[in-house]
């Protein structure tokens, strides 16, 4: 077993709900602000934190802005799910002795309420927030943070993510990237990646 910990970022990757964020920011925005953005002007803030989205968005963080996003995506929350087979995946992985971890740019409290995630977070021993790492994604910090926190060492860890902060993230870590190409992230990723998995169910052939 070359691989030890299989790290896995979460949206885009595990939870399939690219669409609903999106139409949540349409909404929110709309409402604080009147602007009207198209899917494709909002793809950025796929894989940052909400902070970095709003800090990029010109807006200001505030209580008020954070229910509003909040109650936005819950109108869209039937749109979510676990992209196909990650369960069986993780199950497979966990059985075969690999220790599994998440490295996000999510909150603790965003990861654990989102009812879909709830399912699979029993599997991963190992959860790495935005608030842990010194700096988030694309540096190497929250990868680092997770290498303290679990006593890994990086070239017995493998990195499953969607975006190009991803895939910068685990370089500068030193840590084998792999693309997952299953979600709606940009085709250039895989210039940036040391293997590429078209499907959730490839990981089990890419460890063995």
């Amino acid at each position: 077993m070359k691989y030890k910990h299989i790290v896995f970022d979460v949206d885009g990757t595990l939870v399939d709900n690219a669409t609903a964020v999106l139409k949540t920011w349409q909404d929110t925005i709309k409402q604080v602000t009147g602007r009207t953005y198209t899917a494709e002007e909002l793809g950025f803030v796929m894989g940052i934190s909400s902070n970095k989205a709003i800090e990029q968005l010109g807006l200001t963080p505030n209580r008020h802005l954070f229910k509003l996003w909040e109650a936005n995506y819950k109108k869209h929350y039937n749109e979510v799910k676990l992209f196909k087979d990650i369960t069986s995946v993780l199950n497979h992985l966990t059985k075969e002795g690999y220790t599994l971890g998440i490295v996000t740019s999510r909150t603790h409290y965003e990861l654990s309420e989102d009812e879909v995630m709830k399912a699979i977070l029993p599997f991963f021993d190992t959860k790495i927030c935005v608030e842990d790492a010194s700096q988030p994604k694309p540096s190497p910090a929250p990868l680092l943070a997770y290498i303290a926190q679990s006593n890994a060492v990086a070239n017995e860890i493998l990195y499953i993510g969607d975006t190009l902060n991803d895939a910068t993230c685990a370089k500068a870590a030193n840590i084998h990237f792999v693309w997952a190409a299953w979600g709606l992230s940009i085709k250039e990723n895989n210039l940036f990646a040391d293997d590429v998995c078209k499907q959730p169910i490839e990981i089990i052939q890419l460890v063995r």
